[in-house]
């Protein structure tokens, strides 16, 4: 077997002596180094700190039309991903096929600390990609024949695009391991509903069941890891009333759910039922209708249902209209089930000059729940001006539970941003609970970056970035 480490290099070596031979090509990129800083307590004045240290090459060369990227991404545990691709302009058809090398991982427990660490999921509240703490350890492939946190093929996704005649189609087709970053299995559920995945046994496709896929056999894996093939197609279009109309499909892949690798997320994911050994080549897993652009005596609409095998068809509507200038009214209708509609919320959003209130029926009961507002002033507007906001946010029965105040200045390219929140404590009153510091400047193609996030506990975490454009 080639280990993967193997197979990158002959890939990055390949694309590398490529390129060297062009003479003439447009080189475009950016180079980045983030560094993080999080103590490990806050019970001293003087304490260690976790440091983590990561960098970013991005490399784009363009040759007679056609682009050549390279993305690369190191930290502290060495190289952990490698995205190749090359793109091209075809008349009205642009293609873009993306090559993606990650190194599988997981989050262990350190255990002269004995915090645990949790895989984030896939919104966009955790760190992007990893673990949603610290201590993102390489899972590692004792396993599958393969080194240590060596990088290896995740994943193949072409991306095509063709608009004709003020039609546009897509089609994003994908191919990636459907376990990854999980390679050793542990998605797999023992008789009592307990994690484990000891057997290394993927979720298989089971013929009895074509959406949801589970343990089939007590055999393990011929390979790891296990690669599916997915395809989500897209068609937009437009009315002459401006009413626009977009419909997405997916087969054996699903364009909600985000595939993942270190510091990288992906739109669409391919089911873990049709993986290549047993699963079915093309499965319906959605489809999805959007309206948008609809107005109806000056109320405008937009609407979105979905269909998804063994489920109830889910609907949403979102309706707004202006009272005469003044105020704008926002309303959600929203239905898990298509026999059942119910309004979600409404939003009523009134705005005068630097000044706005938007205030909120959360439960739709034709009461207001929580009102929110804010205030913009630009302080010395003719010499040195600084901007200075005010956000409250109060809730009925409650009272205020929210103050925010930013400060924010910007001299000769350099921007100092200064915000603090105060929020209800359990006798009712505000109590400080957070302050963050931001400075960011910009020299030439040089762009700095800093960020000290302080909390009532303590000091949070400190940031720094150093980016440079070519």
């Amino acid at each position: 077997m080639i280990k993967r480490w193997i197979t990158t290099f002959i890939v990055i070596g390949a694309l590398t002596l490529g390129l060297a031979q062009v003479v003439e090509a447009d080189v475009t990129g950016q180079f980045n180094i983030d560094m993080t800083l999080n103590p490990q307590t806050n019970a001293q004045e003087s304490v260690p700190f976790f440091f983590d240290l990561q960098s970013n090459l991005v490399v784009n060369v363009t040759v007679s039309g056609m682009t050549f990227a390279m993305d690369l991404g190191f930290g502290t545990t060495g190289l952990e991903f490698a995205i190749v691709s090359i793109g091209t302009n075809l008349g009205a058809l642009a293609i873009r096929d993306e090559f993606i090398f990650a190194s599988p991982f997981g989050c262990a427990e350190p255990t002269w600390l004995g915090v645990a660490a949790t895989l984030s999921d896939n919104t966009d509240g955790g760190i992007a990609g990893q673990c949603f703490g610290l201590f993102v350890t390489p899972i590692g492939s004792s396993d599958g024949g393969n080194n240590d946190a060596s990088i290896g093929f995740f994943g193949k996704r072409v991306d095509m695009q063709l608009d004709i005649a003020g039609i546009s189609l897509g089609v994003l087709a994908l191919f990636e391991d459907v376990d990854f970053p999980d390679i050793h299995g542990a998605k797999d559920l023992d008789s009592i509903g307990a994690v484990d995945g000891s057997d290394h046994e993927h979720d298989h496709f089971l013929s009895t069941d074509l959406y949801f896929t589970g343990v089939s056999d007590t055999t393990l894996d011929n390979q790891t890891p296990s690669f599916g093939f997915g395809t989500i197609f897209t068609i937009t279009g437009q009315t002459v009333s401006g009413i626009r109309v977009t419909n997405i499909v997916g087969l054996c892949a699903d364009n909600v759910i985000k595939s993942r690798i270190k510091k990288r997320k992906f739109i669409g994911a391919v089911n873990s039922g049709c993986i290549a050994d047993a699963g079915p080549l093309f499965t319906f897993d959605v489809e999805r209708i959007h309206i948008e652009g609809l107005e109806l005596g000056g109320i405008n609409l937009s609407n979105w249902i979905e269909f998804r095998p063994l489920l109830p068809m889910e609907a949403a509507l979102d309706v707004s209209f202006s009272l005469a200038g003044v105020a704008d009214v926002k309303g959600t209708f929203h239905s898990n089930d298509i026999s059942t509609i119910m309004i979600d919320t409404i939003t009523v959003s009134i705005s005068s000059g630097n000044f706005s209130l938007i205030l909120e029926d959360i439960n739709a009961d034709l009461a207001f729940d929580r009102a929110t507002s804010r205030s913009t002033l630009i302080l010395n507007p003719n010499q040195n001006p600084a901007s200075f906001s005010s956000t409250t946010v109060a809730e009925t029965a409650v009272g205020i539970t929210a103050q925010a105040l930013e400060l924010s200045v910007t001299r000769l390219g350099l921007t100092i941003s200064i915000s603090t929140e105060f929020l209800q404590d359990a006798g009712g009153g505000l109590s400080w609970d957070n302050a963050i510091f931001d400075l960011s400047a910009k020299l030439n193609v040089v762009t700095f970056g800093s960020n000290v996030t302080f909390t009532n506990a303590g000091l949070q975490v400190g940031t720094l970035n150093v980016s440079v454009e070519f």
